[in-house]
C-alpha cells in the first residue's frame, strides 16, 4: 500500500487520506484507516456506523481534499463517532449511556422485524398477539400490533430514562462491555500478561472497548507499537479517545486476510472474540501466521456452550446463529489440528491469585487432558509459542500495584468515615455472572471495612487487587472517579 493523497497530517502521522493498494483505494478516517470494504457484521449497529456508506464518502470527500465536507457528512449519518472524534464525552461511562440510548431502539427495531419469520427475534411477543387475534402467521393486523408494542415499549424506555438520567447511567455499570473493566478475570488476565514479554510489536486484535490497551498501562514495560484492529470504527475511536492508548488504528472484518506480512508483531493478543468468530479456523491461522517465531499468540478467555451460550439465539440480534464448539475441552483437539508449527499451552481460568507468581499455560499432553477433562470453569485460554524460539517468560516479583494504579471497584457502593472505608457489595455482584469471575473465585464479599492507613500498604493493596475489591480501571471511566490514594487519608474526602 502506499499514501496516494495525504490530505492532512499531524505529527506526521497521516490524519485524513486515501492509501492505494492494487485493487482498491482505501480511506483514513481522523487516523484510523478504513480497510474494509463492508462491516460485514449486520444488524442494529450499522445504525452507528453505516460503515459502507462511510467508507465511499470517506473517498469521495478525501479525493476532492474536503475534510470539512467530510466531517459534516459524518455528523449527520454517525453521530456517535462524530461525537468521539469531537472529544464530546468527558468518561467512558457517557459514551457507554449514550451509545444504550441510541442501540437500543435499533435493537428493539430489529428483533421486531425479525419476528415476521416466527423463528427469530421478539417471537414471544408476535406469538402472544397472534393467539389473542386467532391469526398467527403474516397477517398484518399482527405485524401492525407488534409494531405498536415495539414504539410503546421504546417510548416507554426513553420516558423513563428522561426522568431518571442518573439510574440510566447506573444501569450500564452492569451491563457486559462495563463489566468487563472491572471482573475478576480481567484481574486475573492482568497477571497473566506480566509473565509474557511485552516489547516490539504488538497486535490487539478485535480490541472492543480496550480492556487489554487499559491492563496494559499497568503491567510494566509498554509495547514499541501496538496496533489496535476490530471490525467497528466505534470500538477504535472508543479505545483511542477514551481509554487513552497510544496506537495505530485499523478498521477491518478479521473473517478476511490481515493485512500484515508473517512474523510481523512479537505478540498478538485477542480475548473474548474467537467464538464470535464464524471462520474460527481462519483466525486461529492468521493471528499465528502473523506473530514472529520468538514471539507469543494469546487467545485469553475463550468459552463455549459450557457458558451458558445458544447455538441458536432469537434475541442474538447481529448473528442469530453461531458455531458455538459445545465444551471448552473441545479447543485442545482443534487447536492441535490447526497449529502445527507452534507448541500450544493451556490454561482453564482461573482465580487471580493463580497467575501471581508464575505463568500457568501447560504444554505436556498429559497435565492439558488432566485440566480440560474436569474443568473448574467455563473458560480456557491457549497460548502459541515455538518453544526453541520464544523469548521465555519473564520472572515477575510479586505484585506491585500503586494507590494511584487502583480505584474501588464498580461492584461495591463506597462509604467513608474519618477512620475507615466501608465497602457494600451491591445486590447485582451477590452472584458474580460466569463472565465476571471463574467459578473458583468464589463469591464477592458482602461488606468489607478498610482502615484509610492501610490504603498506601503494599499488602492490603494486593490482598484488595486478588479478591475483587480494587481494579485496574481507566482514568476516564466515570465522574468523580478516585483512586485509593485519595481515600488514604481524610484530605480525600
Amino acid at each position: 500500500m502506499t499514501v496516494s493523497h495525504a490530505v492532512e497530517t499531524e505529527a506526521d502521522e497521516l490524519k485524513y487520506g486515501l492509501v492505494r493498494s492494487d485493487s482498491f483505494e482505501f480511506p483514513v478516517v481522523d487516523g484510523v484507516l478504513l480497510l474494509s470494504l463492508a462491516k460485514n457484521y449486520g444488524g442494529p449497529e450499522d445504525v452507528l456506523t453505516p460503515h459502507a456508506a462511510l467508507q465511499i464518502a470517506a473517498i469521495e470527500h478525501l479525493r476532492a481534499g474536503d475534510v470539512d465536507g467530510l466531517k459534516e457528512w459524518i455528523a449527520r449519518h454517525a453521530p456517535i463517532v462524530a461525537k468521539l472524534i469531537n472529544g464530546h464525552y468527558s468518561t467512558y461511562l457517557d459514551f457507554a449511556t449514550d451509545l444504550d440510548r441510541i442501540l437500543a431502539p435499533a435493537i428493539d427495531r430489529e428483533l421486531t422485524a425479525a419476528a415476521d419469520f416466527e423463528v427469530l427475534g421478539d417471537i414471544g411477543t408476535r406469538r402472544s398477539l397472534g393467539n389473542r387475534m386467532r391469526r398467527p402467521s403474516n397477517a398484518r393486523s399482527v405485524r401492525a400490533a407488534h409494531q405498536l408494542v415495539h414504539r410503546a415499549r421504546t417510548a416507554g424506555r426513553q420516558l423513563k430514562h428522561r426522568r431518571n438520567p442518573s439510574a440510566h447511567r447506573d444501569q450500564q455499570l452492569h451491563s457486559y462491555y462495563l463489566q468487563r473493566f472491572f471482573s475478576v478475570r480481567a484481574s486475573a488476565t492482568a497477571l497473566a500478561l506480566r509473565h509474557l514479554p511485552i516489547g516490539g510489536r504488538v497486535l490487539s486484535v478485535c480490541c472492543g472497548h480496550g480492556v487489554f490497551e487499559n491492563l496494559l498501562g499497568s503491567i510494566g514495560p509498554q509495547p514499541d507499537n501496538l496496533i489496535c484492529m476490530d471490525g467497528q470504527l466505534t470500538n477504535l475511536l472508543v479505545v483511542r479517545e477514551l481509554i487513552g492508548t497510544d496506537a495505530d488504528f485499523i478498521c477491518h472484518d478479521v473473517q478476511f486476510d490481515w493485512p500484515f506480512v508473517d512474523g510481523y508483531f512479537d505478540g498478538v493478543f485477542s480475548s473474548t472474540c474467537l467464538p464470535e468468530i464464524p471462520a474460527q479456523k481462519f483466525f486461529i491461522e492468521e493471528a499465528v501466521r502473523v506473530t514472529e517465531r520468538t514471539g507469543w499468540t494469546l487467545f485469553d478467555s475463550i468459552w463455549a456452550m459450557d457458558s451458558g451460550a445458544l447455538r441458536i439465539d432469537p434475541y442474538r440480534y447481529y448473528r442469530y446463529s453461531q458455531n458455538f464448539l459445545e465444551h471448552i475441552r473441545d479447543y485442545v483437539p482443534m487447536f492441535r489440528r490447526i497449529v502445527t508449527d507452534r507448541s500450544l499451552g493451556f490454561d482453564v481460568s482461573g482465580a487471580p491469585e493463580k497467575y501471581l507468581l508464575s505463568p500457568q499455560w501447560n504444554f505436556e499432553s498429559g497435565d492439558i487432558d488432566e485440566a480440560v477433562s474436569s474443568p473448574r470453569d467455563v473458560e480456557i485460554n491457549v497460548l502459541a509459542v515455538d518453544q526453541d524460539r520464544f523469548r521465555g517468560f519473564d520472572h515477575v516479583d510479586r505484585l506491585r500495584l500503586s494507590p494511584e494504579l487502583l480505584s474501588f471497584s464498580p461492584a461495591f457502593h463506597v462509604e467513608e468515615t474519618a477512620a475507615s472505608v466501608t465497602l457494600v457489595r451491591r445486590r447485582q455482584y451477590a452472584s458474580p455472572d460466569v463472565n465476571f469471575a471463574s467459578r473458583d473465585c468464589g463469591t464477592l464479599s458482602g461488606i468489607r471495612v478498610i482502615a484509610r492507613e492501610n490504603l498506601a500498604d503494599p499488602e492490603t493493596l494486593e490482598e484488595l487487587f486478588l479478591s475483587g475489591l480494587a481494579v485496574l480501571l481507566p482514568r476516564n471511566f466515570e465522574d468523580n472517579q478516585r483512586n485509593l490514594r485519595s481515600y488514604a487519608s481524610v484530605d480525600g474526602m
